[in-house]
């Protein structure tokens, strides 16, 4: 059966983004960012945990989990 992701995003104020994927077996993730009257800084809410850091540590960090999410190899 060919695996289905739906996302949904919505953005409830101008300086707000709340996003949820749910895969095909009801497992969902779920993230909001929050922007700042400093354009440098975001709020990250994902999984429990808040992050208040510079825009470009949080970039640079989701890329890098991105990367290794991407590459890791399967257990063996």
């Amino acid at each position: 059966m060919k695996r289905t992701i739906k996302t949904f995003e919505h953005r409830p104020l101008a300086h707000i983004i709340e996003s949820e994927t749910v895969d095909l077996d009801n497992r969902s993730l779920a993230f909001t960012v929050f922007g700042h009257e400093d354009p440098d800084v975001v709020t990250l809410e994902f999984m429990g945990t808040t992050l208040t850091r510079s825009r470009a540590c949080l970039t640079e960090g989701m890329e890098r989990i991105l990367k290794a999410i991407k590459e890791v190899p399967n257990a063996r």
